[in-house]
């Protein structure tokens, strides 16, 4: 079984400086004289502090309303950069169908003015098919260059939706992120007020049993304490054996769940004991 060790008069804590002083001790020091039942208390009040201290600092981290906004302007924000990339390919693709379509012509109208010169019959064809094939090739040009510039518009369209959209995450992130900011200057304050009340409760306990408090809430997620639940530990529900109450009404030092190692604490505080 867990317990903490006895100082050498087992109902007395030393605490120089510290606390309410009691009477010298054999060796000329300043006892703290406190009661199991009163450590217990102030371990608990100061594990009550310490949980009020850890809800003020989650209301602080990001909320997932606000995290969520962060990330969906991280996705419109990519949809944005790939548009602008299919709009710059686009363009590209534009310039070159109507410079394509510009040659073409220019091959059309040159073709039509050698045909007029033209003598022989068999060149003549050869120019007219020439020429038939060039303005098939500017029609296809020209179908694609109207598919190309919808294709342009559409695009365009999208980006705007697409940045409008940004703008809106934008400006509904900064009004979050200022009242997040307003709440934390209201925590930290917060914050503050309670370390003091914390400090005044530690100064009440032995520094053994604020090592042995420390190293628990460190390790058992914030919990340090568990309130004895019928004869069983209420924190990890381990039924206790009887000899372990037969101790815990003896021991004058504080008992821990032999499980989770968590300090006991019986439903009914004794000041003057258990």
């Amino acid at each position: 079984m867990n317990s903490m060790s006895a100082a050498p008069n087992p109902t007395n804590y030393e605490r120089e400086n510290l606390g309410r002083v009691g009477a010298n001790d054999e060796r000329g020091k300043d006892v703290l004289v406190i009661s199991v039942g009163e450590i217990l208390e102030n371990l608990l009040e100061l594990q009550n502090l310490d949980s009020q201290i850890a809800a003020l600092k989650r209301t602080g981290e990001v909320s997932p309303d606000l995290k969520g906004k962060q990330e969906e302007l991280k996705r419109v924000s990519l949809r944005e950069q790939e548009k602008l990339k299919s709009i710059d390919d686009l363009r590209l693709n534009r310039n070159q169908t109507k410079s394509a379509l510009e040659i073409c012509r220019q091959r059309i109208l040159k073709a039509d003015a050698a045909s007029k010169d033209i003598k022989s019959a068999s060149v003549f064809q050869a120019i007219i098919k020439e020429i038939d094939q060039l303005k098939t090739l500017e029609q296809d040009l020209e179908v694609k260059d109207n598919s190309i510039t919808k294709d342009f518009e559409a695009l365009q369209a999208q980006l705007s939706e697409i940045q409008n959209e940004r703008t809106n995450l934008e400006n509904s992130i900064g009004s979050a992120s200022g009242i997040k900011k307003e709440k934390e200057r209201g925590t930290e304050g917060k914050i503050r007020e309670i370390e003091s009340l914390k400090n005044q409760v530690i100064s009440k306990i032995p520094a053994s049993n604020v090592a042995l408090y420390t190293r628990l809430i460190q390790a058992r997620g914030g919990v340090a304490i568990s309130r004895i639940l019928g004869s069983a530990c209420g924190a990890c529900h381990m039924t206790l054996p009887p000899q372990f109450f037969i101790q815990l009404g003896r021991s004058p030092n504080i008992e821990q769940c032999p499980n989770c190692h968590r300090i006991l604490v019986p439903l009914r505080i004794e000041k003057g004991g258990h």
